[in-house]
């Protein structure tokens, strides 16, 4: 919450300003600076007392109370600095004040050089300005006054009391072109003393004047015109060499001030016109004119003076320079309407801008303000006129808003300045290398050039500065070490140009190596590519060395790579003309004779290299078509026989893969197939040989061990018999394990048609027709589908154990969950056939065979455990049969 000043502030302030948020109170803020003595001493308490610093600085602006803006900076806080900023405008006269002109004067007398040097810089009165400039001496100071002063009158007199020759140069080329009045006057300064230096000049005058060097009256009545019509520009560069940052107030200098031509000093006298020379005059304004745009609005009335002074001039001319005269004066005018034109357009755009100002400095946004109003008053200086006067009527409406948003960006730039500092201050303890610390310090000198002018500027500068070069230190160290690479760098790269001088001289031209000169070309291109960098300055006259022995070596190539080329195109000319010869053998002959001198010759470009060889292979093709035709016939003839073989490979894995039954049907068309590829293996074929047999002997040994492995009739007869009974029990099983409750499963087993059951035919084995029976008599004797699980659970076991038994005489892996179980088994069949033969394949045979018969009697079991491990089982069979 804001706090409420004393009860003598205004009924408005005390009313109103508790309830409002900070926005609303920087609206009333304004209103309040309207209301005399009482707005001023609630625009303090709020400057002091407020709890946002952004409040606090927008009341600060209107407060023109000298004893209180002292108050403000003596306590320590944000306001510090803008309330002495703010005392330096009110002593300046940038902002109207109640202070009298007396009391102005004598307070700016009791200033230290560094207030006084504020006043001068933002000095609009001329009394304030002049006080302040009289009282500061120091040569450095003045010459900053004179490129950063608001006032012009300050940089007048600023410039007078400048003695030092050097001083005065170094400003004369910084204000050229930039602030036409104080050049003028150093100017005329350093002209005094060179007179002062040569007391001949007078006479040397003359002869200038004879010899038509010194200018006309009406060049220089041209370029006062000129100075007066153009006004300054916007922004001027910082210092002079002492890296000190323009206020950036100090660049918006009143356009009348550049509009109004400097004063003569007292005690000059007016030197008399002189003399147009038609025959000087008319070239030079000739030339001046084709280098003026139509743009320039200063520069095209003054050539407009100019040439209205040679018109008169001209009258008792030839007839031929009243023509040139009448013609430029043309020129002139057509250029003149155009520049109507471009006026007409400048309005236009300018009172866009003006807008867009207007909007800027109501949202508060620097950014967009100050570039736009730049382009504004570029825009004014090169209109004229009434056009002029009115642009700058509605410029001017924006000044005071804009010196404000000017005031904030101080302030802003102070705090970045002073994080600038503090980074300064990081980056010296940083590890960073030094070429990235060297790039880091160069930047953020450019952030604070970019930044302007800043309250405390100078001392903010001294200590950014001193932090600059402590950090810069290790910089100096790498940048030797780097000077030292360089040098060695450079070393290097002449000895690689003396290895190719050397290697040119040695080249024979008739014997050249292509594949070896490219070698050495991309080596040295490595090799000059990995010595770097070197000084800018020795590098230019190296390189122009090195390029011009790779230039030399690659016309050596060049030619090599042209005579080459020829060589194959006569090579390629003689085979098609074998191609058409009678004596097809003679032809072949000579076609092979060629070839192998063609893989003598050396190498073309890539792209002629692919060409040649293609057309020369047609052409050797040519020769070789008729056998060729025979031979691609004979391979035609191969393919189809390989084709017909793996046909038959794969109707042998057919029969393999047959049931019981159908295999033992399939033994004639087995025997045929064998008959049949027997006969198609052709000798002639050479690299599928061997994989065809390969594979037809392991189909043919598979084949006939099934053969032999085949059960017999009554085995058959058994297998049927035990299966038959076993598929009775599964489905007898399935529907008594998927009974809902003991009620229903009872109801179940009380349906069991025993008569069914014992009119399926009985295998006629004893021990399997037990097994089944006693399969059969266990699940009836359970009495609830509990019982009925446990007893699957059982017979899970076995059936499990009866896999992993077969899968160890099959030598097969075993799923994870089984693992453990196998590895009992194996040690229990370990301890039983210690000292006992590995068994044969027959007893294997007889094994799974049992093992199949058996497995068909274990139960009962689920239908998920059924299916899982009767594929593990029938798998092992398979294997072991």
């Amino acid at each position: 919450m804001a706090t409420i000043p004393d009860q003598q502030s205004i009924e408005f302030f005390d009313s109103v300003w508790e309830n409002k948020n900070s926005g609303e109170r920087l609206s009333a803020i304004m209103q309040l600076s309207q209301n005399g003595n009482e707005g001023q001493q609630a625009l303090i308490q709020i400057a002091l007392h407020d709890e946002h610093v952004a409040v606090r600085i927008g009341a600060l602006k209107h407060i023109h109370n000298l004893d209180a803006l002292l108050e403000l900076q003596i306590r320590q806080g944000p306001l510090q600095e803008s309330a002495a900023h703010q005392y330096f405008r009110v002593l300046a006269g940038s902002l109207d004040s109640d202070i009298s002109e007396a009391q102005r004067l004598q307070t700016i007398r009791s200033l230290p050089n560094t207030g006084l040097k504020q006043v001068a810089l933002l000095a609009k009165s001329k009394t304030a300005g002049g006080e302040a400039i009289n009282l500061i001496d120091e040569p450095e100071e003045l010459m900053d006054l004179c490129l950063f002063a608001a006032s012009v009158h300050v940089r007048k007199n600023a410039a007078l009391k400048i003695t030092d020759k050097e001083l005065l140069l170094e400003l004369r080329e910084k204000v050229q072109n930039k602030d036409k009045t104080v050049f003028r006057i150093v100017d005329r300064r350093i002209s005094e003393q060179v007179d002062a230096a040569k007391p001949d000049r007078a006479s040397q005058t003359d002869k200038n004047l004879k010899s038509g060097k010194t200018k006309p009256t009406a060049v220089i009545a041209e370029s006062k015109t000129t100075s007066a019509q153009q006004t300054p520009k916007s922004k001027a560069k910082a210092g002079s060499g002492r890296n000190k940052t323009p206020d950036i107030k100090t660049l918006d200098v009143k356009s009348k001030a550049s509009a109004t031509p400097d004063p003569k000093p007292k005690g000059a006298t007016a030197s008399a016109p002189e003399a147009i020379d038609p025959e000087v005059q008319l070239p030079r304004l000739e030339a001046e004119l084709s280098k003026t745009s139509y743009k320039n609005t200063g520069r095209l009335n003054s050539l407009r003076m100019g040439v209205n002074s040679l018109r008169k001039a001209v009258a008792q001319a030839s007839e031929e320079v009243q023509e040139k005269t009448n013609n430029l004066h043309s020129a002139l005018l057509e250029m003149q309407d155009k520049n109507k034109s471009h006026q007409e357009h400048l309005q236009v755009v300018t009172e866009s801008l003006l807008l867009v100002l207007g909007k800027a400095l109501e949202d508060g946004q620097s950014l967009d303000a100050l570039p736009a109003w730049d382009k504004i008053r570029g825009n004014i200086s090169n209109t004229s006129g009434k056009l002029k006067t009115a642009l700058q009527k509605k410029a001017n409406i924006h000044k005071d808003k804009l010196n404000e948003l000017r005031d904030w960006k101080i302030f802003a730039s102070t705090e970045k300045k002073k994080g600038l500092v503090a980074q300064m201050q990081h980056l010296i303890e940083s590890k960073m290398h030094a070429a990235d610390k060297s790039k880091h310090i160069g930047n953020m000198h450019k952030q604070w050039k970019a930044l302007g002018r800043s309250s405390r500027n100078e001392a903010l500068w001294r200590e950014f500065k001193k932090l600059s070069d402590k950090a810069y230190e290790p910089c100096k160290e790498y940048f030797k070490q780097r000077k030292q690479l360089m040098a060695s760098n450079l070393k290097r790269r002449r000895e690689i140009c003396d290895s190719l001088e050397h290697e040119l001289e040695s080249l024979v031209e008739e014997n050249l190596n292509i594949s070896k000169l490219n070698t050495l070309l991309r080596d040295a291109e490595n090799e000059w590519q990995q010595f770097a960098p070197i000084e800018q300055s020795k590098i230019k006259s190296l390189q122009k060395r090195y390029y011009g022995l790779v230039n030399q070596f690659r016309k050596l190539r060049k030619n090599a790579l042209r005579t080459n080329s020829k060589q194959k195109q006569d090579y390629i000319s003689q085979a098609r003309s074998l191609a058409a010869s009678e004596d097809n053998n003679k032809a072949m002959s000579e076609a092979k004779r060629l070839q192998q001198q063609w893989k003598k010759l050396g190498p073309t470009s890539y792209k002629e290299d692919k060409i040649f060889w293609e057309d020369f292979r047609a052409a050797c093709d040519k020769i070789f078509a008729k056998r060729n035709q025979q031979a691609a016939e004979s391979r035609k003839n191969l393919q189809q026989t390989e084709t017909n073989l793996e046909k038959i490979l794969q109707s042998l894995g057919s029969v393999f893969t047959l049931d019981d039954d159908s295999f033992r049907k399939s033994r004639t068309d087995y025997q045929d197939l064998i008959q049949q590829f027997s006969t198609a293996m052709d000798p002639r074929i050479k690299t599928q040989r061997k994989r065809l047999l390969d594979q037809f002997n392991s189909l043919k040994s598979k084949i006939e061990s099934r053969f032999n492995t085949l059960p017999n009739k009554k085995a058959m007869l058994l297998k049927n018999a035990v299966l038959a009974k076993s598929k009775f029990l599964e489905h007898l099983e399935d529907k008594l394990l998927n009974s809902k409750d003991d009620d229903q499963f009872k109801e179940r087993k009380n349906q069991i048609d025993r008569k069914a059951w014992e009119e399926i035919e009985p295998s006629g084995n004893l021990q399997y027709e037990e097994a089944l029976h006693d399969r059969l008599e266990k699940t009836i004797a359970t009495v609830s589908v509990e019982e009925l699980r446990t007893l699957a659970q059982e017979n899970e076991i076995r059936i499990r154990s009866l896999c992993i038994d077969l899968e160890i005489r099959a030598n097969m892996d075993t799923p994870r969950e089984d693992e453990a179980l196998r590895m009992q088994i194996q040690l229990d069949q370990l301890k039983n056939s210690f000292g006992k033969s590995r068994p044969d394949r027959s007893e294997n045979l007889k094994v799974a065979m049992d093992a199949e018969l058996l497995g068909l009697c274990i139960g009962p079991l689920s239908a998920e455990v059924q299916k899982q491990l009767s594929q593990r089982l029938d798998g092992a069979i398979r294997k072991l049969m």
